[in-house]
Order: C-alpha cells, then structure tokens, then sequence
C-alpha cells in the first residue's frame, strides 16, 4: 500500500499538469468566444497607437492585446484561444514546479473551480497575470540578488491586467521595502537599473490610464452606486436556499480569517495580502463593480500569499492539513457565485444570428445597427462580421469597428441612442435594420432611458423627438437566445 502511494505520489506532479493541459485544450478549441474575447480582439485589429488609445477606456492595459495582434494570423478565433491555452498550460507546469507546496495542495489548486473553468478556457489576459504573479513569487525570496529581474517582472505584472495592478504594486510595496532595508548590500548598478526599470514601466502604465476618471457624480448618486456596489458584491453569491447560503457564509468567514490568523507572525505578508485585499474591495464598492472572474484573484492572491511566507509557516504543526482543508473550503463561495451569476448569453447563439444575416439578402442588402455599445452582440459578433464583410454601425452611425464608435462604450449612460447623427447616417437609398439583444431595448435600462412608446398594435416601438418620429417595425424575435431584428422607419415631422 506504502509503495501504490508513493508510486502515485511520484507519477502526480506528471500526470497532473497532463491532464489539466488536455481537458483546458478541448474545452478550449471547441468553444466560441464570448463577448469580452471578441471585443478584445476587435481592439487588437487597430492600428497600435489607436489601441493606446482605448486602453484607458477598456481597462487593459495594451501587452494582451500586442500579443492578439501578433499571433492572429488571421484565423480567429483560433490563434486568440490557442495563445490563451498555451499561457494557462505554461503557467500550471511552472506552478507544479516550482510552488512550495504538497502534490494534493497543487492538485486542488490546479482543478479548482476559477482555474479549470475559466483561466484555463477563456482568452483573457488574466493567464498572464497569474503567470506573473507565479514568476514573482518563485523570485521573492531572491529579489535582492536579483533586483533587476524583480522590477522586470513588478512592470510585467502591472502591464498585464488591473487585477495584476494590485499585486504588482504590493510586490513593490515590499521590494522598495527591503532595498531601503538592505540598500549598501546591493550592488550601485543594480539599483540604478533598477530604479529606471521601475520608473519607466511604472510611468507607461501610468500614461495608460492617466483620463480612465468617471465624470463627478452628484453625492446622492454616490451613495446609491456604492449601495448597489456593496448589495452586488455581498449578496449576489448567496446561495438558492438556506444550507448553501449558511455554508457560503461560513466559508467566507474561513476565506478571509485563516490566512490572517496563520501570517500574523510574518508581518510583510500580511501587509501584502492586506494592501491587495483592500484595494481590491475598494474597487468593486466604488469604483467598478466587477464580475465573478475578477473576484478570483482574491484566491490567486492568497496562493501568493502562502507562496512567498511557505518557509515560515512550515513551523506550524499540521500546516498542510490545515490549508488542504482551507483550501476545500475557499473554493465554495467561488462556485456558488458562479450558480448565482446570470450569464447575458449563451455564445452558441452566435452563429445561428450570423447565418441568419448571411441566409437573408434583405438584411445582407440593408444598413444593420447595433442599439448598445457593449453586448454580446455588437461585440461578440463583430469579428464574425468582419470575416464575411458584413458592417454593422452603432446608435450613432459609426462603424463598430472604427475607434469613434469603440471609444463610445464608457460614454454608455450619457450618450444620446437616437440622435442627429444616428438620422444622418441612416440609409436613404436602403432598408435599415437594428439588431440588437432583448433585454437592452425591451425591458433593459436603455429602455427606461429612452421614452419608448410600446405600439402593440404594430407590434414595435416609436421614438419620437421634435423633429423626428422613428417606428421600429419588429421583423424578428428570439426569446431564448435572446435577439430581436427590428425594420427601422423614420419621417421628419413637418
């Protein structure tokens, strides 16, 4: 029996990494992206200085989409998932290398719920981040040998994603730390390098970002944005019926009190995992609310955390039983947010909306809108669009495509939907059309924006302005994907 467990014992650190890179592959090359991917790689078809551009709007920084342009090869969505699937692979054979824990601790981690189910599957920067974050730790315990390499991979890590934001800045936070601390142990050309590394990607990132600030909100605004923040970030994972919700509660009471009750001896990792922790938090109540993949990072960054302090914590007794346990437990709130977060659609769908375009010569023939910026529609498809010359223009008669119309997307709330240049830019020669996702234009808040007068007789929708009357004629609906296809038909009014 001794001999079975130490054979497997042996085999796992093998076979583990093999079967994570085998099961992400198929989920990965046979699925569709949705609309976050699209649109990214959307951004990545712009000339490089336009996606400068767009950075401080879309809230990446440019590395990911560098790289989308650079391994394209005009086959999307291919080269995009594949690229994603080959960080995610790297990143766990790294991890199973070099991380300091036990093959169960490893295990667990790497199945978990937020690497299998999505790092590991979804193009999105976030491989790079954790990959960097990885890096980081492995070099954290060398950093003042290596202060060069260290402040390379701060920069790389801050230039990957914002979630990589905050752990890059900890991580300088406890360098700048330690080189004050140790400063005539290092050598004066390390530092002066050093310290233009860190100048210089700091500064880059900065010019990234420097106008992402909202326009000032009145104080009764604040308060009800940081109420629906606060409600969406504590009540939006509880679970369907009384045991889930009591057992989330009690795995989010052992998520973020056990590692503080194990690193209260290492001080510096308890500042690092509390300046990642707060200023994280303090983004989803006030700043951005964000989705169940951002929330993640909360347990990356708790890998992190044990990572760096692995050789302190070793002290306690039963210390790998007590985390694999933890570790159980922490993953729990993960997966019941995941039951409780409503996804806006269902990608499969894609493809049945597309050929519906391609199959029908009127809409082929006509002029297409999209009503809202950013949905699964106007970005998800686009790139589909694109492969089969098929334009679609938003509200105001930009290209989707085109940086005037992508740069709209934060301006989502302030923006008139049908103005003068949405009339200007209709076709007078053609029949137009507005395509757009159920929820947005029927019972969405664009609707309850807009003073939409519900025609049942006519079975559409009239916007009237003063010198304009607009009817949208519904053509098509699709409760279950869900889609509506509109005919738009306007006159001046006299």
């Amino acid at each position: 029996m001794n001999y079975l467990l130490k054979t497997f014992n042996k085999l796992l650190p093998k076979i583990a990494p093999i079967c994570f890179i085998v099961i992400t592959f198929f989920c990965t090359i046979f699925r569709i992206p949705f609309f976050d991917e699209a649109y990214a790689y959307t951004i990545s078809n712009l000339p490089i200085l336009d996606i400068l551009h767009l950075t401080r709007i879309e809230g990446h920084p440019i590395l990911w989409y560098l790289l989308l342009k650079l391994f394209d090869f005009d086959l999307y969505p291919y080269t995009m998932l594949i690229l994603n699937w080959i960080i995610a692979s790297l990143l766990i054979i790294f991890f199973w290398k070099k991380a300091p824990f036990n093959n169960l601790i490893k295990f667990l981690i790497t199945f978990s719920y937020p690497f299998l189910h999505y790092f590991g599957i979804y193009a999105r920067p976030y491989g790079l981040t954790i990959l960097a974050i990885f890096l980081l730790c492995n070099f954290y315990s060398s950093q003042l040998k290596r202060p060069v390499l260290f402040s390379f991979l701060i920069i790389l890590c801050a230039n990957t994603t914002v979630m990589g934001m905050f752990g890059s800045f900890s991580f300088l936070c406890l360098f700048v730390y330690n080189i004050f601390k140790n400063f005539k142990k290092i050598e004066k050309k390390s530092l002066i390098l050093t310290g233009l590394i860190l100048f210089f990607g700091l500064l880059f990132f900065i010019l990234q970002f420097y106008n992402t600030q909202k326009p000032a909100l009145r104080p009764i605004e604040t308060i009800n944005e940081f109420i629906q923040n606060i409600s969406h970030f504590i009540y939006k994972p509880i679970g369907k019926n009384i045991f889930q919700t009591i057992f989330y509660v009690f795995s989010c009471i052992l998520f973020y009190t056990t590692p503080f009750v194990l690193l209260k001896k290492d001080k510096k990792t308890l500042a690092f995992l509390c300046i990642i922790y707060s200023s994280m938090t303090f983004l989803f109540v006030k700043i951005y609310i964000g989705a169940i993949w951002h929330y993640y990072f909360y347990f990356i960054y708790l890998i992190a955390a044990f990572w760096i302090s692995w050789d302190k914590l070793s002290k306690i007794k039963y210390l790998n039983i007590i985390f694999t346990v933890f570790l159980c437990s922490a993953l729990i709130p993960f997966s019941f947010y995941e039951k409780g977060y409503d996804e806006i659609l269902n990608t499969s769908s894609y493809p049945f909306m597309l050929n519906k375009i391609l199959n029908n010569q009127e809409y082929k023939n006509s002029k297409l809108f999209c009503l809202d910026w950013f949905s699964p529609f106007s970005a998800g498809l686009l790139p589909y669009f694109k492969k089969n010359n098929i334009t679609i223009y938003d509200a105001n008669g930009y290209d989707r495509t085109s940086v005037k119309s992508l740069e709209l997307t934060p301006k989502y709330y302030s923006t008139p939907f049908f103005g003068e240049n949405f009339i200007k830019h209709l076709d007078k020669t053609k029949n137009n059309y507005l395509i757009t996702q159920n929820y947005f234009f029927n019972q969405g808040f664009i609707a309850k924006k807009i003073n939409f007068i519900n025609n049942k007789k006519q079975n559409g929708f009239i916007y009237e302005t003063e010198n304009t009357k607009i009817y949208f004629e519904l053509k098509e609906y699709y409760p279950e994907i869900p889609f509506s296809i509109y005919k738009i038909n306007y006159k001046q009014n006299e």
